[in-house]
């Protein structure tokens, strides 16, 4: 089993939550939001060239988001830290900079998260 490093709680997206991420300030690739924290996030990327896939290590910031993250996340820099086929994690560079309920009401009000989570 492997053991968790995440500083700060992931929280499921559901819903359409596509993001577009800058790649190496070269390549723009879009693709799902399925997981946020304060420190990194999780995506499926929809499919692109062989020369724009992510690789770890490689910079990338945030472009366009799902509606009502735009101003928690908006051009937030980070770098990828794991890829497996189509989907990578990116870790954000600084953390963001709110509180885990502030982060988990925000995607409440904008019908990010789960069904089950919607009446907590």
């Amino acid at each position: 089993m492997q053991t968790e490093r995440r500083r700060s709680p992931r929280m499921t997206v559901e819903g359409i939550g596509f993001v577009t991420l800058n790649l190496k300030d070269t390549y723009e690739i879009m693709g799902t939001l399925e997981g946020l924290s304060r420190t990194g996030l999780h995506m499926t990327l929809l499919p692109t060239g062989p020369e724009a896939e992510p690789a770890p290590g490689d910079r990338v910031s945030l472009a366009e988001l799902p509606r009502g993250l735009d101003a928690l996340l908006g051009g937030q820099a980070g770098h990828v830290v794991w890829t497996d086929g189509s989907r990578c994690g990116v870790a954000l560079a600084p953390p963001l900079e709110v509180a885990d309920a502030t982060l988990e009401q925000t995607l409440r009000d904008n019908h990010l998260l789960p069904w089950s989570q919607w009446g907590r």
